[in-house]
């Protein structure tokens, strides 16, 4: 059963208002701004702005960060709103969690910078990474909701570039299909209180055109999934994409890539961004933390 600081917080949820289509972009992207509030602030993190590659990065680095490895992190926002500033919180907790610097991604958003940008963006800080100190094996690729579509849409693009394909990957809520063809769509529409497919119709059509729908770099349900690096997805059952992780997970297993399912009970989209102010989302946080401590260590030994 879920926690009595979850129902409180559900309630805060049904307050925001960023995906709210009655609104214009500008009033979204005003609210959206607000996403980190729910989280306490994290403790014992360095902040550095930096630009890479032409993209503006925040690198976060916990105090007993192993310098070996990284977290290239990709935020949410229906790739036209959120930003490294709004998502800081959460991805410093995951950073702690981890044990690890991430480099959060400030890549070019929606409707002034049409898909590939935000992918083309995600590739040039990994690529740069790979170029300054990282084997691919030391680098988790991760984000959360179009951030996490974006995560497996770079892994995607890098296999079909022949480039090497990094550690580990991690999805949060993951908007993995711009056709919105997910029964979850339908069936969590009535528990869904922060995201409607209205919203994600206006989001994906300033995103995409229809002949871009299978394209695998927007919508990674798409791709051919195999040989991708070992994938730690995560959704609330209540949330609308529920079955966009649910799907690419079982695609992805059946194609041979070891993946790891955290569908959670009870919970709403994005549900580590409580971090701090829920268990739920503190028992979230520790677990992508441990997934990439591990995978990184399997990794450091083979």
């Amino acid at each position: 059963m879920a926690s009595e600081e979850f129902w409180a917080i559900k309630h805060l949820y049904a307050t925001v208002r960023q995906n709210d289509v009655a609104l214009t972009l500008e009033e979204q992207r005003a609210e959206a701004e607000h996403f980190g509030d729910l989280a306490v602030e994290p403790e014992g993190l360095d902040y550095r702005y930096d630009r890479v590659n032409g993209v503006r990065v925040l690198v976060i680095t916990p105090a007993d960060a192993d310098p070996r490895f990284v977290i290239e992190y990709l935020h949410g926002g229906g790739y036209q709103k959120c930003s490294v500033e709004s998502h800081r919180k959460m991805v410093g907790h995951i950073a702690n969690a981890a044990g690890v610097a991430a480099v959060s991604v400030d890549y070019r958003m929606t409707p002034e910078h049409r898909h590939p940008a935000p992918v083309e963006d995600s590739l040039a800080v990994y690529e740069w990474l790979l170029r300054n100190g990282h084997a691919a094996n030391e680098v988790v690729i991760a984000g959360d909701s179009a951030g996490g579509g974006l995560a497996l849409g770079t892994a995607l693009a890098l296999k079909d570039a022949g480039r090497p394909l990094p550690a580990a990957l991690v999805a949060i809520s993951p908007w993995a299909d711009m056709t919105l063809s997910g029964d979850s769509m339908a069936s969590r529409a009535h528990t869904d209180i922060g995201v409607r497919g209205p919203y994600l119709v206006q989001t994906r059509d300033d995103f995409v055109t229809a002949d871009q729908w299978d394209d695998p770099r927007a919508s990674p349900l798409a791709g051919d999934l195999a040989a991708l690096p070992p994938t730690y997805l995560m959704a609330g059952d209540d949330e609308i994409l529920r079955d966009d992780a649910l799907r690419f997970g079982i695609k992805a297993g059946a194609a041979g890539v070891d993946v790891t399912f955290d569908i959670v009970p009870e919970m709403q989209h994005v549900m580590t961004k409580a971090v701090g102010a829920m268990p739920e989302s503190d028992a979230a946080v520790a677990r992508i933390g441990s997934f990439i401590r591990r995978t990184l260590s399997k990794g450091d030994h083979e």
